[in-house]
């Protein structure tokens, strides 16, 4: 987990075992639902501000096949003076990610990071994926983009869920 420049939530989720609580409050069946979960499929948290070599390592792991991102509105927009060497943004540390991924692993799509974007705006992945193309990237690389299906456009429902209806299904 890579979290907000500054926060110190890394270092409260780190202290914590990589563990944190999840309170959920909706309805299932008709019926009020409250529930307290401990969170623990975190690995580690990392700070995007004071780990970014270490964050940036992660492109060469084989094992790494999914990012998902969950930031807000403000979080997708672009700063001045962003360098691959260098991002402030958090479309400049994405496209430093999936460059180094890309270069590392020979422009193979069969390597390509699965972008799963969680942020609540409408076509997420395509706004995503325009920043980052606005990135000052290598032609290869932008060739590469081109190709690839990544990020993906989702919708993330506020609230607790408790079914996916199929279209038509009444609920």
């Amino acid at each position: 987990m890579t979290v907000s420049a500054g926060s110190g939530r890394a270092e409260q989720i780190n202290a914590q075992d990589s563990r944190f609580s999840l309170w959920t409050r909706g309805f299932v069946n008709d019926q009020p639902v409250e529930a307290l979960e401990t969170i623990s499929s975190i690995h580690s948290a990392l700070s995007a501000q004071m780990q970014w070599p270490k964050i940036l390592s992660l492109a060469y792991s084989p094992e790494l096949s999914v990012f998902c991102s969950n930031i807000t509105e403000i979080g997708l927009m672009l700063q001045e003076n962003n360098r691959l060497d260098a991002p402030r943004s958090y479309p400049a540390r994405l496209t430093a990610l999936l460059y180094e991924r890309a270069v590392h692993c020979d422009y193979a799509h069969d390597q390509d990071l699965v972008v799963l974007p969680c942020e609540l705006v409408e076509n997420n992945g395509t706004t995503l994926k325009s920043l980052v193309r606005k990135q000052d990237t290598t032609l290869a690389f932008r060739r590469c983009l081109q190709k690839a299906s990544l990020p993906l456009n989702s919708h993330t429902p506020a609230g607790y869920v408790d079914h996916w209806y199929a279209p038509g299904e009444k609920h």
